[in-house]
């Protein structure tokens, strides 16, 4: 008897563990998976071309050139202790119109609490209580100060979440590298095309800094304060800033050259972030307002919150009234727990693509996404006159910051929301058709934000080919969607789209499309039920009826092999 129960015992023991390896198979990642042949569960849809790229960033990057290094924004070998999200012996206050601050001032001193730095334009102060009072108290007391229209926290900024993996951020989430410094995926034009890119416009950049002495940015750094010790050193003992300065602003004169989006346009850095990365409310506020001053007409912020603070919301709509535009970055949890400022509706929000034009595992996603940029892997310029590959939404959002300004040099008479409109509209789509919650209005392309009405340009594209339901199950129903999109200026008419499932072969007409149009073909499949002894490849091409600006994006197709099948 007691032979048998060990056996007996063993194969309960397997049979438990073959259930929950089975569940857990099947079970739907948190955060979104994403795969290029769309085998996960919970993906967004997959924009995926033929022959899937197999290159990735290996996980340590290295280069010939001893000046390259990587930067994983700002990693740390043991994470910081938990902290409060805001400074716990300072407040924000905000004073009514008709309220002078030195009358304000005059009142708290009799508490004991002084005011450390103040913002005249917006009413504010940062105030410093006194220790042994506790914020509750100094909140309570200030509302008993009828001049004191409203306290806050002065809540801690952050640098997006540092990546600590690539290619891999978690099971069947590969990541490919940007192309050296990503321009060709946002179509920006031949190189003397883009020569004046941005020529004369203030670009505020706010951040830790920059290193204005590097060969590929001294020629374009002006002015600037550091907000953080109150002084004119904006100096980059971080990386953050200067790696975000070369993506905006590079000339391309270096050793090693980075060649920025926007390379005749004024850089402003303010240091609002010290050199550890980390932040606070008031400097951003700030920062912001100093930024207008000195005429910035783009603002870029790849750092941000995950606090709300309507002081900060009161900055943003500020300097959006004296015409800049606020780009931000969307963080890089993998969550919908979006940074902000880019949270705010006002603010162009900024998520990352790979080199493929997928999604990045790590980008954070929702509604208030705007538009995608490239993000992982991307070469630019380090402290010290180095080099590194900066990954993050941290380096998507200075692509899209650049582009304004090339926009705004190119179309000096309009308006800042027309200039924002021409940005989101000359986005290519992806994944759904129209604006979803990974790619907001699709991937940016300056090239297509930057056609005139006085051109004429066709261009039909097929942009994303994705399954509906995402996981293929054998001898399951399941919809293949091909989304196409007028990416000229022009309506599109009698197009046709032809596409191949297996050796089975369809035609559908699409009569009309708009400029911007999107339209979805749906095809509905069974997946077979065995194993095939050859990948199923489904492809689709689109003709349009004239001489097409840029065949080459107007076909895509996905080969389905024997390793995708459960």
């Amino acid at each position: 008897m007691k032979d048998r129960t060990v056996p007996l015992l063993i194969l309960f023991a397997l049979i438990i563990a073959g259930v929950y390896w089975f569940t857990r198979s099947r079970s739907p990642h948190k955060p979104p998976a994403f795969s290029p042949v769309s085998i996960q569960t919970q993906s967004p849809p997959a924009v995926v071309i033929m022959p899937v790229s197999t290159a990735a960033v290996p996980a340590n990057v290295s280069s010939e050139n001893s000046k390259v290094e990587i930067n994983a924004e700002s990693s740390s070998v043991t994470p910081p202790a938990p902290e409060l999200p805001w400074l716990e012996d300072e407040l924000i206050i905000r004073i009514s119109d008709n309220t002078t601050m030195k009358r304000v001032a005059a009142l708290m001193d009799e508490h004991d609490i002084s005011i450390i730095r103040q913002v005249d334009k917006l009413g504010m102060a940062r105030v410093k209580i006194p220790a042994g009072m506790s914020l509750p108290e100094a909140e309570k007391l200030l509302k008993e100060i009828g001049d004191v229209e409203h306290t806050e926290r002065n809540i801690r900024t952050e640098m997006p979440k540092e990546i600590r993996e690539l290619p891999m951020l978690g099971p069947g989430q590969p990541m490919t590298a940007v192309l050296q410094d990503g321009k060709e995926l946002i179509a920006i034009g031949d190189a003397q095309e883009r020569a004046s890119y941005g020529n004369n416009v203030r670009i505020a950049l706010l951040d830790t800094g920059v290193d204005g002495t590097h060969p590929d940015l001294v020629d374009r750094v002006i002015g600037g304060y550091n907000f953080v010790d109150d002084t004119a050193d904006v100096s980059d003992q971080n990386g953050h800033g200067t790696a975000c300065a070369g993506i905006l602003v590079g000339t391309g004169r270096g050793a090693d050259t980075v060649g920025g989006i926007a390379p005749q346009a004024y850089l402003i850095p303010i240091k609002v972030m010290n050199d550890a990365g980390k932040g606070e409310s008031f400097a951003v506020i700030e920062g912001l307002v100093y930024a207008v001053d000195q005429g910035a007409k783009v603002i870029n912020l790849s750092i941000g919150t995950k606090s709300t603070s309507s002081a900060l919301k009161e900055a943003i709509d500020y300097v959006l009234s004296k015409g800049a535009i606020v780009v931000g970055a969307a963080g890089n949890d993998g969550s919908t727990d979006i940074l902000k400022p880019g949270a705010y509706p006002e603010v162009i929000c900024v998520g990352a693509v790979d080199g493929t034009r997928q999604y990045a595992p790590f980008s954070n996603y929702g509604e208030e996404i705007d538009i995608v940029a490239p993000g992982v892997a991307i070469y630019t310029t380090a402290p010290d006159g180095r080099y590194m590959q900066f990954s993050g939404t941290s380096s998507a959002a200075p692509f899209v910051s650049g582009a304004l300004a090339a926009l705004i040099s190119e179309n000096p008479y309009m308006s800042a929301e027309e200039i924002t409109t021409k940005l989101l509209e000359g986005a290519d789509n992806l994944g759904y058709a129209g604006h979803d919650e990974y790619f907001g209005e699709g991937m940016l392309n300056l090239k297509r934000s930057l056609i005139s009405k006085a051109d004429t340009v066709y261009d039909g594209a097929l942009t994303a080919l994705y399954f509906s339901p995402n996981e293929l199950i054998p001898g399951q129903p399941t919809e293949i969607h091909f989304v196409l999109e007028n990416q000229g200026n022009e309506p599109v008419s009698g197009a046709v789209f032809t596409y191949m499932i297996g050796d089975e072969r369809h035609e559908e007409r699409v009569d009309s499309l708009k400029p911007g149009e999107c339209y979805d073909v749906t095809a509905p499949w069974t997946i077979p039920a065995e194993i095939p002894d050859n990948p199923i490849t489904i492809q689709g091409y689109l003709r349009i009826d004239r001489a097409d600006a840029e065949p080459d994006d107007n076909g895509k197709g996905v080969s389905i092999s024997l390793s995708d099948w459960h």
